[in-house]
């Protein structure tokens, strides 16, 4: 089974002032529907829905009632932006900031014309960003926030360095390592995915991302708390891009191993059409699964691997490729 990718999408609305051909912007919508890129599509038949069961607070943040926390708040540690589509999509130049010129490029030197297989995942990433970057967006405000970046994220606009370096955060979840880490973490019992997530939450620890699935679509939140309800009844507070500085959380039903997430709707409570789930619909990524300097996808790439890709098209079996008076 080829491992399903979380992806997020958006709409049309531009969530900055102005725009310029030089920088990306994020164009947006709230909220955005994911979509599952080079994943099949998970079966959510089967489940027991429940209603939503976690308090919310008159004033303050849910989590400021959990046991397990760190003091992350969506307000002013997440994006005032909703996630949406940035106006120019990973391209060249981002393969180049990640891997090297060497890695990406048929000559390191002079203008860069990608190698056959580079220019392929580099067009598999550019097409998953038009579903949106939640990804990037995650992982980007966990970044800052442990390194205390200042400004606030909050404070930040969606161009320039910011949104390269979304895109760019975006595209490691299409790299090999980061695609093991998620898929040895799914189909687990949801009680071992909160004790992961639980343990990313401890002082010093290293931090986990959130993706969730259903029908075939998927989503990436950053869970920072943790409360229990009852003993069998877990609620994990989560900055959701889709839903820029607001109280959002996944529900833990223990007692019948299923997650409840209101994807599509400000009140959880009312949603008509919530989320539903198991661990075959959940994986945890550790934040330094994507550490800098990151290993090269398209292995066989570049010059440093002395490899050329020809591409023949023919309209019949006979044909031959001749190299001085060799064939």
């Amino acid at each position: 089974m080829v491992a399903a990718v979380a992806a997020c999408g958006g709409g049309t609305k531009s969530s900055t002032s102005e725009s310029s051909s030089e920088s990306r912007t994020t164009t947006t919508g709230a909220p955005s529907v994911g979509v599952e890129i080079g994943g099949e599509a998970v079966s959510t038949v089967g489940f027991t829905p429940f209603d939503s069961f976690t308090p919310v607070p008159q004033s303050g943040w849910g989590a400021d009632l959990a046991a397990i926390a760190f003091p992350y708040r969506p307000d002013p540690n997440g994006f005032a932006f909703p996630n949406g589509t940035p106006s120019e999509p990973y391209g060249v130049d981002d393969a180049i900031a990640m891997f090297g010129a060497a890695a990406v490029c048929e000559e390191p030197s002079g203008g860069c014309t990608p190698t056959a297989t580079a220019q392929a995942w580099i067009d598999k990433v550019a097409a998953a960003t038009a579903g949106g970057v939640c990804e990037g967006m995650v992982l980007l405000s966990l970044d800052r926030f442990v390194a205390d970046a200042q400004p606030a994220s909050m404070e930040l606009l969606a161009d320039g360095e910011v949104t390269d370096r979304v895109v760019r955060l975006f595209a490691t979840q299409f790299l090999p390592d980061v695609l093991a880490a998620a898929g040895r973490t799914r189909g687990r019992p949801l009680r071992d995915v909160l004790a992961d997530v639980e343990s990313g939450l401890r002082p010093g620890a290293n931090p986990y991302t959130l993706g969730i699935y259903s029908a075939g679509v998927g989503h990436t939140l950053l869970p920072y708390a943790v409360r229990q309800i009852t003993e069998t009844q877990t609620v994990v507070y989560v900055y959701d891009p889709n839903w820029p500085g607001l109280d959002r959380f996944i529900e833990f039903d223990l007692r019948t191993d299923t997650w409840r997430y209101s994807f599509g709707a400000a009140d959880a409570a009312s949603d008509p059409t919530p989320w539903f789930g198991d661990g075959n619909q959940m994986d945890v990524v550790a934040l330094n699964a994507r550490e800098a300097p990151f290993e090269e996808p398209f292995a066989g790439a570049g010059n440093g691997a002395g490899v050329t890709l020809l591409t023949v098209t023919t309209t019949g079996p006979r044909w031959s490729v001749t190299n001085g008076n060799s064939t």
